[in-house]
């Protein structure tokens, strides 16, 4: 009888075995249409088994001993690393092309075109210095271009603050990533540990997440011999069993904006990222967002300099009276081209002239005030240039008002005009200005002379019609610069515009690039741990033949039996 309940076994055996393998197919099939869910398979072995009156030992039949789950843990870590750099390439990418919708170059309505017509409405009044309106037109254009790079700039600072808002967001959602990891760990180890299986379900879900928290930033795992799996970002790890370090958001100064950095949120150290979504938005915050307000700064910049520079030393209609700067320095007494001076447009050594002309007989009298900036005695300050015009320029009195800023005022029926000067002084201090501000955030054209469009210094001397000072502004556009690194200041922006171009279009390179390596590896992965429905059906009719087969015998097993108890009966 023990060769019989021996013969049962196997078949019981049997039975519950390949019962167990059709589960195990069953499950594969229901979830084929499940992302990221990872293949098992049954693993069956021989049991041992009791010797037969021969002394043969043929086994106990079979047993599930395992699941296998399909996985290639290597291919699983490129496969993460693949998916941040594409998610990395893909925000600076968006970033760059609102940049580039906001330019809107290749218009009629672009920063290009606005320079192009401001430059060429000086030429109008070269050709028409007499004419009123048309310097109306001049200012008009100017101030429309001054507007636009306000609003240019106002949109960019927009656009930077949005990413620091998206970073939050983002950050968050990385911190309850790296929670779900860590309470995914204890439950695998836990699942393992009471023997029950190797916790499939749970380590597809702990894979979900870190792809998850991959696309947000660059991480490495390491698995521990219990299952579970620690991240790293760089040398600092985040998740350690079952704790997580935490991220937080904080708000940081860096120069003159906020920015939101990555910290830790236990000891607040630093987190370095390089890959991901949020490397990525720092990159569009800090190199384009950032550059391109930095960028845009500096061309405001260059635009007044040297629009001034010539506009200060020209001519209007009529002679000047009463001038104040544009622009005030911090320390009356300090060196004019000195920090302590505080001016946007330094000056350097060198001389103006001022002519002082008696309305009423045209008796002119011209000066030369030098401005001594060597650093070798004692630097010109304003105190200094308003002294030296006091004792040596008649018939006009200089002053530093409550506001730190040069006035000039000529006495009774005098006035006064500035040509010449090697020292850019005039334009340093705002005199005789054409633009006000020191960048694109408050550029703006001078209110004086928006009142008094006469006052557009067209000419270069008192001569009627001279239009030579319009001519110079008007070749601004295209006078290659030694400020400029020999480019003129259109120049300077069509390299703006086309840096951007070459950065935005590799940015979508690297991103497409990124994408085809991300979708080979998806592939790689489907091929070793996707559900293949051909393969599960030959695994179906496998185990239901064997599961067949299993059933056939204990019913010939149990027949011998019954033959076995009527030859006894």
């Amino acid at each position: 009888m023990g060769l019989v309940s021996g013969a049962l076994q196997h078949g019981k055996n049997a039975l519950l075995s390949y019962q167990s393998a059709l589960q195990v197919i069953g499950n594969n099939v229901s979830n084929a249409g499940v992302d990221g869910y990872t293949r098992q398979s049954p693993v069956l072995a021989s049991r041992a088994g009791v010797p037969l009156p021969e002394g043969l030992m043929p086994g106990g039949g079979v047993a599930l001993t395992a699941l296998q789950r399909h996985i290639d843990e290597a291919l699983e870590t490129r496969l993460r690393n693949a998916i941040g750099q594409e998610q990395r390439s893909l925000a600076e990418s968006e970033a760059l092309v609102r940049v580039e919708a906001l330019y809107n170059e290749l218009t009629d309505e672009d920063l290009s075109s606005m320079l192009g017509a401001f430059f060429n409405t000086f030429a109008d009044v070269q050709g028409n210095p007499l004419d009123v309106p048309t310097r109306g037109i001049v200012i008009s254009t100017g101030q429309a271009l001054a507007s636009q790079m306000r609003r240019m700039r106002t949109e960019l600072l927009d656009m930077h603050d949005q990413v620091n808002k998206d970073l939050v967001g983002v950050i968050r959602h990385a911190n309850q990533l790296a929670g779900e990891v860590a309470g995914l760990n204890i439950e695998v180890v836990r699942a393992e540990a009471s023997g029950q299986g190797a916790a499939s379900s749970l380590r597809d879900q702990r894979d979900r997440v870190l792809r998850q928290l991959a696309e947000l930033m660059d991480i490495q795992t390491a698995e521990t011999p219990e299952g579970a799996v620690n991240i790293y970002i760089g040398n600092e790890p985040l998740v350690q069993y079952g704790q997580s370090r935490g991220l937080t958001a904080s708000q940081e100064q860096v120069g003159d904006r906020t920015v939101v950095a990555v910290r830790f949120t236990d000891n607040n150290g630093t987190v370095r990222i390089n890959g991901g979504q949020i490397a990525g938005l720092v990159s569009a915050r800090d190199n384009h967002m950032h550059g391109q307000i930095k960028a845009l700064d500096s061309l405001a910049a260059n635009l007044i300099r040297q629009v001034n520079l010539l506009h200060s030393q020209g001519q209007g209609l009529d002679g000047l009276t009463d001038v104040t700067g544009a622009f005030a320095v911090s320390d009356p007494a300090a060196a004019l081209n000195s920090e302590a001076a505080g001016l946007s447009f330094p000056p350097a050594n060198g001389t103006f002239k001022i002519a002082v002309t008696d309305q009423t007989t045209g008796e002119t009298v011209e000066y030369v005030v030098p401005v001594s900036l060597t650093g070798l005695g004692a630097d010109s300050s304003l105190d200094d240039v308003v002294s030296y015009i006091n004792a040596n320029v008649g018939n006009l009195t200089a002053s530093v008002t409550s506001e730190n800023r040069l006035r000039l005022q000529a006495d009774g029926n005098w006035s006064f005009t500035f040509s010449e000067d090697s020292s850019g002084v005039l334009a340093g201090l705002g005199m005789n200005a054409f633009f006000t501000g020191d960048s694109a955030a408050n550029i703006g054209v001078d209110a004086d002379l928006a009142a008094a469009p006469q006052r557009l210094a067209a000419a270069l001397t008192r001569a009627p019609g001279d239009g030579g000072n319009a001519g110079r502004l008007a070749g601004l556009a295209t006078a290659p610069l030694a400020d400029l690194n020999n480019m003129s200041i259109l120049d300077q922006w069509h390299s703006v515009v086309g840096q951007l171009a070459v950065a935005s279009a590799a940015a979508r390179h690297s991103g497409e690039a990124s994408h085809n390596v991300s979708q080979s590896l998806q592939a790689q992965r489907e091929a070793i741990s996707g559900v293949n429905m051909d393969e599960e059906a030959v695994n179906l009719m496998r185990y239901q033949r064997s599961f067949q087969a299993a059933a056939r015998y204990i019913t010939l097993v149990d027949q011998l039996v019954d033959e076995m108890l009527a030859m006894v009966r």
